[in-house]
């Protein structure tokens, strides 16, 4: 009997045993079932931030690149090319990705000319004269938003005389300048016989009125006493004056303006009062203004569609 009890408390305690081995063997189960859980979420968790790391970086770089290329564009100034057309001669050509406003050139500390740019983003300036001798170009673009572009370029150029050509009303005004003296100068109109006169100086200046209405060309030489040589030709369309006539009638200015063509405007100063009258379009027009009382200073300028003017001055005590 005390054999059977022996016995059964074996199997008893190996089955105690048995449980709690089971019992431990669970728990290392579930807790290896944790850690492994816990470290898929942590790698997770890595994972994410990572992610949002990239994500943020890629939106400041995107941000960044987006005002880089904005300030970039603000930056931007207009590209200025010179190039040599001949000898004596350089073209300038501007261009830009937006709209140029006007550029400006001019030999050492001479003249500034100025072009528009008359809303365009390509600007092209022909038939620069290079002075003789060695000189300094200098030409600034700029555009719409006020950038600013400038830059300078020595260039030579052959001796010779240098002719300034430039239209007046039926004229034509000639300058003309040279580092040596001016033996003669010589010019015709049209196919007419040139006329030839002596200089003997290094500057000379005239003014050669056009005789008769229509298109006609100058062309014009310089040679100075070491026989360097210079010409150039200038065409021009010549018109006759607008007819003007201002009377008065005891209480107003009677003003009657006629063209062989057509009119353009008339501009009226009355004692310092301008009144302009545009867009006329027609051949005759006559206009009234009332005369103040007292002495009255008149002064009436008609305009033709070709420019040329016709000026009427005039005082009247009423």
């Amino acid at each position: 009997m005390n054999q059977i009890l022996s016995v059964n408390n074996s199997d008893n305690n190996d089955n105690f045993n048995n449980y709690n081995n089971y019992k431990k063997g669970k728990k290392v189960e579930i807790r290896v079932v944790i850690i492994f859980f816990c470290i898929i979420l942590i790698v997770f968790g890595i994972s994410i931030v990572g992610i949002g790391i990239k994500s943020i970086k890629k939106v400041d770089n995107t941000n960044n690149q987006a005002n880089t290329t904005k300030q970039t564009t603000q930056n931007e100034k207009p590209e200025i090319a010179i190039q040599i057309a001949s000898e004596t001669e350089l073209k300038i050509i501007v261009s830009h990705t937006k709209e140029i406003k006007t550029v400006k050139y001019g030999w050492n500390d001479g003249e500034i000319k100025e072009k528009s740019g008359n809303g365009s983003k390509n600007v092209e300036i022909s038939n620069i004269e290079v002075p003789p001798g060695t000189n300094m170009l200098t030409v600034a673009a700029i555009d719409v938003d006020g950038n600013e572009e400038t830059i300078t370029r020595e260039q030579s150029s052959r001796e010779r005389p240098l002719i300034e050509l430039n239209k007046e009303q039926n004229a034509i005004k000639v300058k003309i300048t040279s580092n040596i003296n001016i033996d003669y100068i010589e010019y015709h109109w049209d196919n007419n016989e040139a006329k030839r006169y002596s200089i003997n100086g290094k500057k000379t200046e005239n003014t050669l009125e056009v005789k008769e209405a229509g298109e006609h060309t100058l062309y014009f030489k310089a040679v100075d006493t070491e026989g360097n040589e210079a010409t150039k030709s200038q065409k021009i369309i010549a018109a006759k004056e607008p007819e003007l006539k201002v009377t008065t009638d005891g209480q107003n200015f009677i003003i009657k303006a006629s063209d062989e063509d057509e009119l353009s405007k008339i501009i009226i100063n009355l004692n310092g009062q301008e009144t302009k009258i545009e867009d006329i379009n027609a051949s005759t027009y006559e206009y009234k203004i009332k005369a103040m009382d007292g002495e009255n200073k008149l002064i009436v300028t008609v305009y033709n569609k070709n420019g040329i003017i016709k000026q009427s001055k005039l005082k009247w005590t009423k």
